[in-house]
């Protein structure tokens, strides 16, 4: 609204011209491509549909990063905790490069539960401007981000990793969403294996 009054402000005379090409632009901005996700069978499903109305921890993993493979634990125990109390896990392997043996490997390794789901054209990769695997997004109900980054601080730095992790970004992040409570922390920078 701001940029119509400054601009009527400057033009006043033209105003009636250029208000439909400026709403038009707006809504054009808004829309947003859907983003295509490929499950492990090969089915085609949209992001947007498969998380509506519901909080959900997004992964970005790979099968080949160290970083990921140490991150098995955590990730069943946070599954253990958060899935009975309706937290859905999703876990995105970015790129085509990866193929369906590996990925499942992963998930039946660690014993997880979640819905894995390939990210081939890097869609949600770049919607949610993730860069990193292991990364990690949280989104409440209304697909809004309430924290991402760092699972926790097991890693210091790239190959560095500590002997006891006592940072809990993520859970301490889930468990205010699910209090319906600000989450305090909303990101920390996550270390691992960049996206390709």
């Amino acid at each position: 609204m701001k940029i119509l009054q400054w601009f009527y402000s400057k033009n006043p005379g033209s105003l009636r011209k250029y208000v439909p090409g400026f709403l038009f632009l707006l809504v054009s901005i808004s829309i947003q491509a859907q983003i295509n996700l490929t499950n492990l069978k090969g089915q085609v499903s949209a992001f947007e549909t498969i998380t509506t109305k519901q909080n959900v921890v997004v992964f970005m993993v790979s099968p080949t990063c160290p970083l990921c493979k140490k991150y098995g634990k955590t990730l069943r125990e946070l599954e253990t905790i958060y899935i009975p109390k309706g937290l859905r896990f999703f876990y995105i392997f970015p790129g085509v490069d990866h193929e369906p043996v590996p990925m499942k490997a992963f998930l039946l390794n660690n014993k997880l539960k979640g819905e894995a789901w390939i990210d081939k054209k890097l869609q949600l990769v770049q919607h949610l401007k993730a860069d990193k695997t292991p990364e990690v997004f949280l989104l409440n109900k209304n697909s809004e981000i309430k924290y991402w980054g760092a699972i926790d601080n097991l890693a210091f730095e790239v190959g560095q990793t500590r002997t006891v992790t006592t940072r809990f970004y993520l859970k301490d992040a889930i468990n205010s969403l699910l209090s319906d409570k600000p989450v305090a922390l909303k990101h920390v920078d996550a270390i691992g294996c960049f996206i390709e």
